[in-house]
């Protein structure tokens, strides 16, 4: 609501410019019964609803301006910390806290080689999603760099914020049933957050693509929230 308001208050003088003419004019009207009415609408009323007009175009105008700060902080940070592989993924104690939440998980697997594709007029939204994984790269080189899995883990730290750190573990198509670690660590952090990570280029290209996981939100060392792929063991 506090985002709502401040969207607003732009628009605030232009609102209250408009209202202190009408105003006028309705006062300048008063005294005139011939003019006490508009197109069979009494001149009160129709003050009264050009001015709720008037508030509700501005409530949408700030809408539409907030709308995509919304979108795109979605899956964004003020600092993205950094993606850290693990040499071994250690076992760690379960305790969990209903405080951290895995809200979603979208995940996307960027190899051309793999595309379904698809009889008639290509589906837009599909080829729009292609060619962002891919972008910018231009030679063969750049796009093998690009090519593996991604995945946007999205979580909720209700209370206090935290120091947590979120670690995803994956075994690949080569490497049979040895698991892979990644981690990402955030300092006093609460709220909405979302969390990505990529298994890309040489890692994607020698070992194969992503074939099951879980993502686990560690906190002191426990694991305090988790969520994983069905075919994960």
């Amino acid at each position: 609501m506090k985002a709502v308001k401040s969207g607003i208050a732009p628009l605030l003088p232009l609102y209250h410019g408009v209202n202190m003419v009408l105003s006028r004019w309705i006062d300048s009207m008063r005294g005139n019964r011939f003019d006490r009415h508009f197109m069979g609408v009494p001149t009160e009323v129709l003050h009264h609803r050009i001015r709720h007009a008037i508030s509700s175009m501005a409530q949408a105008l700030a809408l539409l301006t907030l709308l995509p700060l919304l979108i795109l902080g979605g899956c964004a940070t003020s600092q993205e910390p950094p993606q850290v592989k693990l040499d071994q993924a250690n076992v760690l104690p379960l305790a969990i806290n209903p405080a951290f939440t895995f809200r979603k998980e979208t995940q996307f697997l960027n190899d051309p080689a793999l595309f379904q594709k698809e009889a008639g007029k290509p589906n837009e939204a599909i080829e729009f999603e292609r060619r962002y994984y891919m972008w910018p790269a231009t030679t063969s080189l750049d796009k093998d760099q690009l090519k593996g899995n991604y995945f946007n883990f999205y979580w909720w730290k209700n209370g206090t914020p935290a120091d947590v750190t979120v670690r995803l573990e994956y075994r690949q198509a080569s490497l049979n049933n040895f698991v892979m670690a990644r981690e990402k660590s955030y300092s006093n952090v609460k709220g909405s957050i979302c969390t990505r990570f990529s298994i890309i280029g040489d890692d994607y290209l020698e070992n194969g693509q992503v074939t099951n996981w879980r993502c686990l939100l560690i906190v002191d060392g426990k694991i305090v929230a988790l969520t994983q792929s069905y075919l994960w063991k």
